[in-house]
């Protein structure tokens, strides 16, 4: 059979490791594109990456790798093992958010059966597992962190204090209905200020 043309067999992972809540925000203050940020987070025990490991049909051996900022290659190898051993170990490197996808050939399939911590991959199982550790607050960071270097409302801090979504958004919401009052309380000033010098008594 040629080897532009092997049947793969199902997909493997090692699941995401866990990151705290202000490993979170670091991680995605990384991703804004401010490159002293994303310098500091290179080697950052919390900068893990979505590694995959697959069969690259062009060239004919298995390829590991992951990017960040460019393509980074961590294992080639003709053997499905050698390769997972390599990825595994930069997975292991990494550290926190680090995850390992793993897309055996059909023929190399059997071997995934006997390895300590891969398990079969699907988005449920995966969702499933994240939910674990990952509460609403982590869906809320981007938006949090936008609202705060773009509009000025302390966002971050209400996210980190809030128990509960709902009090999380009612702080943001208040915030800025209090700019607005206070703005509003401003321009009225101005303007009565304006209507007593020109009718002045």
């Amino acid at each position: 059979m040629s080897q532009n043309n092997l049947p793969r067999g199902n997909q493997y992972y090692f699941p995401t490791n866990p990151y705290t809540l202000e490993q979170a925000i670091a991680r995605r203050q990384a991703a804004t594109g401010s490159v002293q940020l994303a310098m500091d987070a290179d080697h950052a025990p919390y900068n893990g990456h979505c590694i995959v490991l697959h069969w690259n049909d062009f060239r004919g051996y298995y390829v590991g790798e992951y990017h960040w900022g460019e393509r980074v290659v961590v294992a080639r190898s003709k053997n499905f093992l050698e390769a997972l051993k390599w990825t595994k170990s930069e997975y292991d490197s990494q550290g926190a958010g680090a995850s390992l996808h793993v897309t055996p050939l059909a023929r190399d399939e059997h071997f995934c059966q006997n390895v300590p911590g891969l398990l079969p991959w699907s988005e449920e199982e995966e969702a499933s597992l994240e939910k674990v550790w990952r509460t609403w607050k982590y869906g809320e960071i981007t938006q949090a962190i936008w609202n705060e270097e773009k509009l000025g409302c302390p966002a971050l801090t209400f996210l980190r204090n809030s128990t509960t979504k709902e009090e999380y958004i009612q702080a943001v919401q208040d915030f800025f209905e209090d700019r607005l009052r206070t703005r509003m309380d401003a321009c009225a000033e101005r303007i009565l200020a304006g209507i007593e010098r020109t009718f002045p008594g």
